[in-house]
């Protein structure tokens, strides 16, 4: 829902949020909403070495074992 990047931005960082769920994104306060992204980490839309910190939170142990090593 946008909140780890909605605290971030509000501490002046550049954040960007991925979720697969567009349920947790609807749900995402408007001002938060144009920085999150819908779709699989395994399947990003984004270029290699876009980021300077990936932080993840609640998502690794959902992932198949088989695209573990890819997601990470």
């Amino acid at each position: 829902m946008g909140f780890s990047v909605a605290c971030l931005r509000i501490l002046g960082t550049e954040a960007w949020g991925l979720d697969i769920s567009k349920y947790a994104l609807s749900q995402a306060p408007q001002f938060i909403s144009q920085f999150l992204i819908n779709a699989e980490v395994c399947d990003m839309p984004l270029q290699d070495k876009s980021f300077d910190l990936i932080f993840s939170s609640g998502m690794l142990e959902h992932i198949p074992k088989d695209n573990l090593m890819k997601a990470i």
